[in-house]
C-alpha cells in the first residue's frame, strides 16, 4: 500500500478559504434568522446624525440617509405615496398651475401641529384666496432632522419632478448638530459610491455579521457614542458651496430659489450646544448674494421678541399654529412683492 501524498499548500489554502466562506455564510444566515438588522453599520452612522431617525414614520434611505415612510398612517401623521406629509400622490403638475416646493426640516414638516396648519399649507390657502380655483400649489417636502444637504439632494433626486416655479429652502439648525465620526457629506457620499471598492464596501455594510462587528467597535471607540463636540454635521463652507451649486440646479429646472431664515428663540437656542454655530450660520447666510437667489430673513415682531417668543414658538425652533401662519403671511408678502406669485 502506497503512502498518501501530503496535501499541497495550495489545496490547504483553498480548503481553509472554503471553510471560512462556509462559516461566514452560516453565521450570516443565523443572524438573519435571529432578526439582526441588515446594514447595521450604515444605520449606526445615520442614527447618530439626528434623533429624528428613530421616529415611527421615518425610514433609513441609502440616497437621502432617511426619509418619511411612504404610505404611513397614524392618528397624528399621514405620509403620501411620494413619501411626503402632503396630499399629492403624484408628481404631475396640472395645467395653468404655479407650484412652490417647500424643502425643510421638522419646522416645515409641521412638528407638533396638524398638517393643514403647517406654513406650506397655509401659504397655499393664502395664494388661492379669491381665485375661485386652484392656481397655486405649495408642496410640503419637510422631513424631521433634515440638514440642508439632504434637502438639496432630495430636490435633485425627486423634488424637481414636481416642476416647481419656486423652491423655498430654510437654513436648518440641524446643520449644527454635533456629529459622531462623520458629517453629512461623508456619510451620504459613502453610501452612494459607484466604484468597485464602493460596491464592495456597500456589500460589506449590508452584511449583518460585518455590521455587528463594526457597530461593536464604533461603540467602544466612542465610549458609548459620545459625539465630537468640535465638529458639526455641515460646515458653513460646505453649505455655501452646496447652495451655489444648488442655485444652478434650480435655474436649470426653471425654478427660482428663495433661501429662508426662519425665526427662532435665541434665549433657548443659546442654551443648546449647537446654538452658537446656528447663530453664526444665520449671520453669514444673510450676507449670501448668489445671482437671482433671494434671501428672506424673518424675525418675530417686538410683541413676541426672539428671547421670549411666546405663542409663536413651542420650543426654540418649532412654530405654533399661529407661528406657522405668521411665517406663511411673511412668505406670501415676499413672493408677491418680488413677482413670484403672478397668475399663471
Amino acid at each position: 500500500m502506497q503512502p498518501r501524498r501530503p496535501i499541497s499548500r495550495v489545496r490547504r489554502i483553498l480548503f481553509a478559504a472554503l471553510a471560512t466562506v462556509l462559516f461566514l455564510a452560516l453565521a450570516e444566515a443565523a443572524m438573519a434568522v435571529l432578526g439582526v438588522e441588515e446594514g447595521g453599520d450604515f444605520a449606526f452612522k445615520v442614527r447618530r446624525l439626528d434623533n429624528d431617525t428613530k421616529l415611527d414614520f421615518v425610514a433609513l434611505d441609502r440616497d437621502l440617509l432617511w426619509r418619511l415612510k411612504r404610505g404611513y398612517r397614524s392618528a397624528l401623521v399621514e405620509v403620501s405615496g411620494l413619501g411626503l406629509r402632503d396630499p399629492r400622490e403624484d408628481f404631475q403638475k396640472p395645467p395653468g398651475v404655479s407650484r412652490i416646493l417647500c424643502l425643510g426640516d421638522s419646522s416645515t414638516f409641521g412638528f407638533y401641529v396638524e398638517a393643514g396648519e403647517s406654513y406650506p399649507q397655509v401659504l397655499e390657502t393664502l395664494l388661492n384666496q379669491g381665485a375661485g380655483r386652484t392656481e397655486f400649489e405649495v408642496v410640503n417636502a419637510g422631513v424631521p432632522g433634515y440638514g440642508n444637504l439632504q434637502m438639496m439632494r432630495y430636490f435633485t433626486l425627486e423634488g424637481r419632478k414636481f416642476r416647481p416655479d419656486v423652491v423655498v429652502m430654510p437654513v436648518s439648525p440641524n446643520n449644527c448638530n454635533a456629529r459622531y465620526n462623520a458629517g453629512d457629506h461623508a456619510v451620504m457620499d459613502g453610501s452612494r459610491g459607484g466604484s468597485f471598492l464602493s460596491r464592495v464596501s456597500g456589500w460589506m455594510e449590508r452584511s449583518r455579521l460585518y455590521a455587528s462587528l463594526r457597530r461593536a467597535i464604533r461603540t467602544a471607540r466612542h465610549a458609548g457614542g459620545k459625539p465630537d463636540r468640535t465638529a458639526s454635521r455641515l460646515t458653513f463652507g460646505e453649505f455655501e458651496k452646496d447652495v451655489r451649486e444648488f442655485r444652478e440646479v434650480c435655474r436649470e429646472s426653471g425654478a427660482k430659489l428663495v433661501l429662508l431664515l426662519l425665526p427662532y428663540d435665541s434665549g433657548k437656542m443659546a442654551q443648546k450646544e449647537s446654538g452658537p454655530c446656528f447663530r453664526d450660520f444665520l449671520r453669514r447666510a444673510r450676507g449670501l448674494r448668489l445671482g437671482d437667489m433671494a434671501v428672506l430673513s424673518l424675525e418675530f415682531p417686538e410683541a413676541a421678541p426672539p428671547g421670549n417668543a411666546g405663542p409663536l414658538l413651542i420650543d426654540e425652533v418649532h412654530p405654533t399654529p399661529a407661528g406657522h401662519r405668521w411665517i406663511a403671511e411673511k412668505l406670501f408678502r415676499h413672493l408677491s412683492e418680488n413677482g413670484l406669485t403672478d397668475r399663471p
